[in-house]
């Protein structure tokens, strides 16, 4: 039998959307600093393998909390997810369904947890890539690249 707990969490602005596998168990939680502490002092009991989405920063200040509290986490790219449940037939899409597939994507794929990425290194990958050098035409203006 399986013991192991698995955490899905649909990180959008305002809230947090929580699934466990195997109870069925799921809850929100308040994105902001009060909803993190509740949220990572629950799940601390569980001791979950946990999986939230990539998506566009949103991600960061959840995961960090929960590594600080003890609790690993994998931030997997959205589009892995979205194959896997596309290849479940899993295509309804509320908050709700996401995290339950998070939760079974961690379940049956157990991605590797990471830690977040210290300061430093997030400042120097908010920097972005080096401008490509921009080709002139014969008029001296811009050509199309």
């Amino acid at each position: 039998m399986d013991e192991d707990v698995y955490v899905g969490i649909d990180v959008s602005k305002t809230e947090l959307v929580v699934a466990v596998r195997p109870s069925g168990e799921s809850f929100t939680s308040a994105y902001h600093r009060a909803g993190l502490k509740q949220l990572v002092g629950r799940l601390g009991e569980l001791m979950p393998k946990l999986v939230v989405e990539a998506t566009g920063g949103l991600q960061r200040q959840v995961a960090a909390a929960l590594w600080t509290g003890g609790i690993a986490v994998a931030a997997v790219n959205p589009s892995w997810v979205r194959s896997y449940a596309q290849g479940s037939g899993l295509l309804a899409k509320t908050d709700r369904i996401d995290a339950r597939l998070l939760a079974l994507f961690a379940q049956r794929e157990q991605p590797a947890p990471r830690p977040p990425l210290d300061a430093e290194t997030q400042a120097l990958q908010g920097i972005g890539h080096p401008a490509r050098p921009i080709a002139r035409d014969a008029r001296g203006g811009a050509a199309a690249t």
